[in-house]
C-alpha cells in the first residue's frame, strides 16, 4: 500500500508524494512509534524503502485485511497511475481512495474530483471470480461516478497471427467499454464495439483496443491497437478517459463529418417532402382542363390550378 494514516489526526500519508519520499527518515521514525496506521484494519504499518522496489507501506503483522493482499504488478502499476494522474489532469488526485458503506473489497485505486466531476480508475490485474465482477459493477452504478477499467499489461494475450486479435478472459469482456473514441473505427457503421486499455509498467506504455468486437466465439475479438508512451497520452476533462495523441482530432474531424451528413441528409428529405407536397408537381388548371406545372395560383380546396398561359390569356384580356 501507498497510503497510510497518521493515528493522531487521521491525516493521509502517501509515501509517494514528493514531501514524503524527502522525509523518509522522518516516515521510519513515525513507523517506529506505530503512528503509522492501515486505513483498513486500522494496524501499524512499517515504511518499505530501498534500492530494489518502489517505497510503500507493509502491514506489521499477518492479519486477514484485504489491503495486504496485493501483487507486486497491482502496487507498481497503482504508483505508475497515480504519479502519472498528477501530471496530466488539473484536478484533486487521490491514491487508494476508500469509499464507505460500500461493497467494494479493496480501495479504489485512482480517485480524481475535477470541478463536480468525480472518477474512478480501477485496475485489474488478474481475472476476477463472478462475485468480485458483480461487486465492482454494482458498486460503479450505485456511486453514480465514471469507472474506467485498467488492466495490466500482463493480462494481454495478442493472437500472434494477428495483433489487432485478442484472446480475452471472461473479466475483459465484461469490463469493455464503450467510448466515442470508438465510433471513429466504426467506419459508418451503425454499431459499434468498446474499448479496453492496458497498462505497461515498466516501458510505461498504454495499449488500447479500440472498437473491440466478437470475432470468434467465444473469446477471439478484433479491434484496433492503438498504443502510446504515457507522456503521450491525455486525460479528458469531461469523462475522466484515456485519450491518445491524435485521438481528440480525429474524433473532432468524424464529428464534423457526421454532422455534415445529417445536415445533407434533412437537406435531401425536405426537398423530397417538399416536391411530393400538394404545393408542387402538375396540377389541373381549372380554366383549360390542363394538367400543367406551369401554373401562377392553387386552390387547396379544389385540387385545381390556374396555369400561366390562361393567367396571361386572362390578363391581356383584362388589359383591351
Amino acid at each position: 500500500m501507498f497510503k497510510a494514516l497518521d493515528k493522531r489526526d487521521n491525516s493521509d500519508v502517501v509515501i509517494l508524494d514528493q514531501q514524503w519520499l524527502e522525509a523518509i527518515d522522518k516516515l521510519r521514525e513515525l513507523d517506529h512509534q506505530d503512528i503509522l496506521i492501515c486505513q483498513g484494519c486500522r494496524q501499524p504499518v512499517r515504511v518499505r524503502a530501498g534500492e530494489q522496489r518502489r517505497e510503500h507501506f507493509a502491514h506489521k503483522h499477518l492479519i486477514n485485511c484485504n489491503y495486504s493482499d496485493e501483487s507486486p504488478i497491482l502496487r507498481n502499476s497503482r504508483a505508475v497511475l497515480y504519479e502519472w494522474l498528477k501530471t496530466k489532469i488539473d484536478a484533486n488526485v487521490t491514491i487508494e481512495k476508500q469509499v464507505d458503506g460500500s461493497e467494494l473489497f479493496r480501495p479504489i485505486d485512482c480517485w480524481v474530483v475535477k470541478d463536480s466531476k468525480v472518477f474512478a480508475y480501477w485496475i485489474i490485474d488478474s481475472a476476477l471470480k463472478p462475485e468480485k465482477r458483480i461487486v465492482l459493477q454494482n458498486s460503479a452504478e450505485e456511486l453514480g461516478i465514471q469507472f474506467h477499467w485498467v488492466f495490466c499489461e500482463n493480462m494481454l494475450r495478442i493472437d500472434q497471427d494477428n495483433s489487432e486479435n485478442l484472446f480475452l478472459s471472461t473479466t475483459e469482456r465484461e469490463f469493455i467499454q464503450h467510448s466515442m473514441h470508438d465510433d471513429v473505427y466504426s467506419y459508418g457503421h451503425s454499431i459499434s464495439g468498446g474499448s479496453l486499455h492496458y497498462l505497461g509498467v515498466n516501458n510505461r506504455k498504454l495499449f488500447t483496443y479500440r472498437n473491440l468486437s466478437l470475432y470468434h466465439k467465444p473469446n477471439v475479438y478484433t479491434g484496433y491497437n492503438v498504443n502510446s508512451n504515457l507522456d503521450e497520452v491525455s486525460i479528458s476533462s469531461e469523462t475522466g478517459e484515456f485519450v491518445h495523441k491524435g485521438e481528440y482530432e480525429k474524433l473532432q474531424k468524424y464529428e464534423q463529418e457526421i454532422s455534415l451528413h445529417h445536415k445533407e441528409t434533412m437537406i435531401s428529405s425536405t426537398v423530397n417532402m417538399t416536391l411530393s407536397s400538394p404545393l408542387f408537381g402538375k396540377k389541373k388548371c381549372q380554366i383549360c382542363g390542363e394538367m400543367t406545372d406551369d401554373w401562377s395560383s392553387f386552390d387547396g380546396k379544389t385540387g385545381l390550378c390556374k396555369c400561366m398561359s390562361c393567367q396571361k390569356k386572362a390578363s391581356y384580356e383584362n388589359s383591351r
